[in-house]
């Protein structure tokens, strides 16, 4: 059985796959065709997503298991990757990044999130803004 790391990879490898055959057969395929591709990154994706967060508890906040992606940024003119597992719903603001998968983990179950970006504090506090005029939020 692979290792969550070795699964990661080859999910990363068939995306890939799959990206590069749907460039290929863009102008050839038919639009069922397309969407067919586009149907399987999306499977692929969210199984990448869940190889990803393997051992991370729900979020504290709304009690959803969190998404999972990786990343790379450049140090150096080296691409490197990390991880990133955070909340998809009401709870965005948390976010755990790692330069490996298991790191990214453990901050998450440790509740040692990213702080939130300036876009993220205003739009937390425009809501709590709203809430106390009694606005009713459309979700």
């Amino acid at each position: 059985m692979p290792t969550p790391e070795q699964k990661i990879d080859q999910l990363r490898f068939a995306i890939a796959a799959k990206r590069a055959e749907a460039q290929e057969k863009h102008d050839k395929a038919t639009s069922a065709e397309l969407r067919a591709i586009t149907e399987d990154v999306k499977d692929l994706s969210k199984q990448l997503s869940a190889a990803i967060t393997e051992g991370a508890e729900p979020c504290e906040g709304c009690g959803e298991l969190p998404l999972g992606m990786v990343q790379q940024i450049a140090v150096k003119n080296e691409a490197l990757d990390y991880f990133e597992i955070g909340c998809s719903k009401v709870c965005r603001h948390k976010r755990a990044q790692g330069f490996s998968r298991a790191q990214a983990v453990q901050k998450w179950n440790d509740a040692k999130y990213l702080p939130p970006t300036n876009r993220e504090d205003a739009l937390t506090n425009n809501v709590t803004e709203l809430d106390a005029q009694g606005t009713k939020l459309s979700s």
